[in-house]
């Protein structure tokens, strides 16, 4: 995995919760406190969530509360700085989750051993099926950006989880 998820990770934590807090969870990991991730170093998917995990023991919160702050924090603030343009032109929710695949083929394009999800989409009328694809089982926090969209454009929808890596969205009509 990219060391761009754990830069959000940590400035999320550092911005909401404190440096100090930060500093806990890196020391819990078995890592220097001044520890920084490279946006474009890779890391095994283990190590991520061994500090994921470890976030969510110092912050006594969920997995899944995690991944939605992850996810809200991903869409609002951090990606707005890098990937703005890709919000900009997807209108809506839907229309953006619809495009996600090419929005990870064009962002991902140049860096190396990028191995960004796959989604299948199935859609009838106001309903979107969502299919994550992944080695990385990370579909928590598929559900947390969802929920981070939901919240960027303002619109009320509903996410259902239908299977393990499956989610119905359903829109209002």
């Amino acid at each position: 995995m990219k060391g761009v998820v754990l830069n959000c990770v940590s400035e999320l934590v550092i911005n909401k919760f404190g440096k100090d807090k930060w500093e806990n969870i890196l020391l819990a990991s078995d890592l220097p406190k001044d520890t920084y991730f490279m946006m474009r170093e890779d890391f095994e998917d283990e190590f991520v969530m061994l500090v994921i995990n470890a976030v969510a023991a110092e912050l006594k919160l969920e997995l899944q509360e995690v991944a939605d702050a992850f996810g809200s924090y991903w869409v609002n603030t951090f990606t707005q700085r890098m990937y703005k343009p890709f919000y900009d032109v997807n209108p809506s929710a839907r229309i953006f989750l619809l495009a996600l695949n090419d929005i990870h083929v064009r962002m991902t394009k140049n860096i190396e051993n990028a191995e960004p999800p796959q989604f299948i989409f199935t859609e009838n009328g106001n309903i979107l099926l969502m299919e994550y694809k992944s080695k990385r089982q990370l579909f928590p926090f598929m559900v947390g950006m969802l929920k981070g969209l939901r919240e960027y454009f303002k619109e009320e929808f509903e996410i259902q989880k239908v299977e393990d890596n499956v989610v119905k969205i359903i829109f209002p009509e």
